[in-house]
């Protein structure tokens, strides 16, 4: 039995295999979409660290909260661009000096934007844990929307939530709880 000859048109098919052409097209769309998709997740790489910092500092917070509490102790979380430090009052004195004991240091942040917060270096809590330092504390970036990238001390709560306005101060009216 004999083939009939090949379609030509539109919706032909060929038996020839792919052209030369039709490949660098379709290499070139692959190459186009895997650079999208890098950039992506560039961005939502860098948007889980800002999340994941803020959400580690926060817990951070709480934590020295509930030791001061817990041991009826002042407690102090020491600020820097890109550290903390909590630290226990062991001499009972209300005042954060060397002789404290270090509880906690976090050197290795996993978002490479610098903490700012308004107010002081010092967080402090005092025996019933109750912030005696109010403040806001944030990680701006100008690249993605994190869902949380701020935290608010209030005397008796902390509240994590998102900055309102990127280009505006580390302040409370700029922080909107979630």
């Amino acid at each position: 039995m004999r083939m009939p000859p090949p379609q030509r048109g539109f919706f032909a098919v060929s038996r020839d295999g792919f052209t030369l052409v039709e490949l660098i097209i379709v290499i070139a769309l692959i190459g186009i979409l895997a650079a999208i998709a890098t950039l992506q997740f560039g961005k939502l790489r860098e948007k889980y660290n800002i999340e994941q910092e803020i959400k580690e500092l926060y817990a951070d917070l709480m934590n020295a909260r509930t030791l001061a509490m817990t041991r009826n102790r002042f407690h102090f979380v020491t600020l820097g661009a890109a550290q903390y430090t909590v630290v226990d009052d062991s001499d009972d004195d209300g005042i954060n000096e060397g002789s404290d004991t270090v509880v906690l240091q976090r050197a290795d942040l996993s978002s490479p934007l610098p903490l700012i917060w308004n107010g002081g270096t010092d967080v402090r809590f005092d025996r019933r844990g109750l912030a005696t330092t109010l403040k806001t504390i944030c990680i701006f970036s100008t690249n993605v929307s994190a869902g949380h990238d701020c935290i608010e001390i209030f005397r008796t709560r902390i509240n994590i939530g998102k900055i309102q306005d990127q280009g505006g101060g580390c302040n409370a009216d700029n922080c909107r709880a979630k």
